[in-house]
């Protein structure tokens, strides 16, 4: 299997309406294609996929209060590698 690795979701979603490929992008980012019937939703029925979530935070830099309640929320949530 090929595989592509893009730089934005921008360029990933045109490369999936060139006909180049497939993906999984979250749905606000492809809602008027779908609309548009220019791409399509496949059903991924009987196959498990994961999304990774990943961050780094350099340990003298300055976080504001957002980013903190944002790690925080994803700690909550997740299981550290």
């Amino acid at each position: 299997m090929l595989k592509v690795e893009l730089p934005s979701v921008e360029a990933i979603k045109k490369y999936v309406l060139c006909g180049l490929g497939i993906s999984m992008l979250p749905r606000f980012i492809i809602k008027d294609e779908l609309e548009n019937n220019q791409l399509e939703e496949l059903d991924l029925i009987g196959e498990y996929h994961s999304l990774g979530i990943y961050s780094a935070i350099h340990k003298d830099k300055w976080v504001s209060r957002n980013l903190e309640v944002f790690l925080s929320l994803l700690a909550d949530k997740v299981e550290p590698i």
